[in-house]
């Protein structure tokens, strides 16, 4: 079985909306050329579309805010590290 080639497809549908289009259209192609049994195809191509949907935007939506913070903060401590004056 081929766990890695699975969990990194179902990340993968997860973050990238195009690939996420693509396999709504035509989850066969999405699917060709990964190496995955046919149970992991089957299980792939048998999720509900709508749950995955709503479950990828809802992952998308949270990675994108924790990025904007992580990126909030580290502007804040690297501005405020320039700001400081070493201690005489």
């Amino acid at each position: 079985m081929s766990y890695s080639v699975f969990e990194n497809t179902i990340a993968r549908l997860l973050t990238d909306k195009t690939y996420l289009d693509l396999f709504q259209i035509d989850a066969q192609a999405a699917l060709a050329d990964l190496d995955l049994t046919q149970d992991e195809k089957l299980g792939l191509i048998n999720m509900n579309p709508d749950q995955l949907s709503v479950a990828a935007l809802s992952f998308r939506k949270k990675r994108s805010h924790r990025k904007t913070h992580v990126n909030v903060i580290k502007i804040f401590f690297t501005n405020w590290m320039r700001k400081r004056r070493p201690l005489a």
